[in-house]
């Protein structure tokens, strides 16, 4: 795929990014430009501005995820336009430029506009790209006019919104639940999720839509709930066939998570992992594969299978002599892994993702969610998010603990309480060795984990190149 290149696009929609504000504590500023789908023919949106026709065109801050942005799109084109638009895709992603496709379910618009439907023949007329560049009007017109819209999650169909929105509502009054607000978008263009919301006078709801995919998040979620209600939250609702869960606001009692909370939750972590070691066939019955030490030592022995994802063109490719670094390492990860595996610890249900977004502090306890990257694997690789605290925490109101010396306390907190649950298995001197061992292997248990996901997505496609960007990034931190 070609590098994406504002220069590239219409010389008519090029409304170029806006420049960076000076001012003290301003944002600066990315534009995103709209890709209105017509409800039925493939054809866009484009509205008379003074001087051009183009499509519509909103500002937003630039740094922060594109995921939470969604209803700030939608509310941007809805007030400068008057139109009540929808988030689907998100077509083209640079520091300071996006286009995003939206649905319009309703013609109506507040406003006074001048504005036609423009398909590829319109189109043709007035476009200027380079030749051989990419251009997502241009793409995404191709796609509509053949009638496939390439690879998509359910969530970036027309219509999706709709029957999500109804089910949530319906389950909200099968609960008993009143419902004050109205639905909305609040998460979007994710690669794995999407996620709506509600208000009500129980608090927010959410609905999370996962991708059809195993393990399916929704079903595991309540099975893992009911095994530990202590520690993971129940969804007041579930439909299995399309992987959604209706759950709470888990923020809503106001208990800010503290760093002083760390060790205990790697103690509550380490005991359900014992506890769940005698019961993987249910696990693995329910979709979570496993992803032990010795896949990474095989991992290790494949290097082409690396090289052609972080060194075969695409945005911030490895250069040469990175990714000859980078395979060098391959022998250390190996005896690495093969050390780990022949450590007479048992797989058992893994949490891959434990870190701070994903916690909750509770009256009496910690709630543990997302489970959707849940696996069969070696226990240890759960912990090590948590210990990389100082580089992951997101608490605005909980302070880092003061100094290096308090840094490793906590961790050495962390680390005692996760392997005290584990110490009929080995002494604690092998168990830190066994915890060393996982460390070490962070990265590139990481980098496994994205390749498995990036090999289910459409070479070359969006999703692929956004997770190819997670890869390069973590391969380049593991040759610092």
């Amino acid at each position: 795929m070609m590098a994406y290149n504002t220069e590239s696009f219409p010389r008519q929609f090029a409304e170029r990014p806006q420049p960076g504000n000076t001012r003290m504590n301003q944002p600066e500023l990315a534009t995103c430009h709209c890709i209105i789908s017509h409800p039925s023919k493939p054809k866009f949106l484009v509205i008379k501005h003074s001087d051009r026709w183009a499509p519509p065109t909103v500002g937003i801050r630039a740094e922060g995820p594109m995921s939470a942005k969604a209803k700030i799109i939608t509310d941007g084109v809805q007030q400068k336009y008057g139109l009540k638009t929808r988030a689907l895709r998100h077509w083209v992603s640079l520091p300071r430029y996006h286009c995003v496709e939206l649905e319009m379910p309703s013609g109506v618009t507040t406003r006074k506009l001048q504005a036609v439907w423009v398909g590829s023949k319109e189109y043709a007329e007035y476009r200027s790209s380079a030749p051989g560049s990419f251009d997502p009007f241009e793409a995404w017109l191709k796609q509509a006019e053949a009638g496939h819209p390439g690879p998509q999650r359910p969530w970036e169909r027309a219509g999706w919104f709709d029957g999500a929105a109804n089910w949530m509502l319906h389950e909200l009054d099968r609960a008993g639940v009143q419902v004050t607000g109205s639905v909305e978008q609040f998460m979007a263009f994710r690669l794995a999720s999407c996620v709506l919301r509600v208000r009500t006078a129980e608090g927010d709801m959410y609905l999370k839509a996962g991708v059809a995919q195993q393990p399916l998040e929704a079903r595991l979620t309540r099975a893992v709930a009911r095994r530990w209600p202590d520690r993971v939250p129940e969804p007041l609702a579930v439909d299995e066939r399309q992987n959604w869960m209706l759950s709470r606001d888990y923020e809503a009692a106001g208990m800010q998570l503290q760093f002083g909370d760390y060790p205990s939750i790697a103690r509550a972590v380490a005991r359900l992992q014992v506890e769940s070691m005698s019961e993987l066939q249910n696990w693995h019955g329910l979709g979570c594969p496993t992803v032990d030490p010795g896949e990474l030592v095989t991992f290790a022995e494949d290097p082409g299978r690396l090289s052609v994802i972080l060194g075969k063109g695409g945005e911030n490719a490895l250069g040469e002599s990175e990714l000859d670094r980078l395979l060098q390492l391959a022998g250390a990860w190996k005896a690495a892994g093969q050390a780990l595996a022949d450590l007479p610890l048992p797989n058992a249900l893994l949490h891959d993702d434990l870190w701070y977004p994903n916690l909750y502090r509770r009256e009496g306890g910690f709630w543990i969610t997302d489970w959707s990257g849940a696996m069969i694997g070696h226990p240890f690789f759960s912990v090590l998010k948590l210990l990389r605290f100082r580089a992951l925490w997101q608490g605005a109101q909980a302070p880092l603990p003061d100094g290096d010396e308090a840094c490793a306390k906590l961790t050495e907190a962390i680390v005692s309480e996760y392997l005290e649950p584990f110490a009929h298995f080995d002494t604690a001197e092998r168990l830190c060795e066994a915890l060393a061992l996982a460390r070490q292997l962070e990265g590139p248990w990481r980098l496994l984990k994205w390749t498995r996901a990036i090999e289910r997505e459409e070479h070359g496609g969006f999703h692929y190149q956004r997770i190819a960007r997670t890869m390069r990034r973590i391969a380049r931190e593991l040759l610092e």
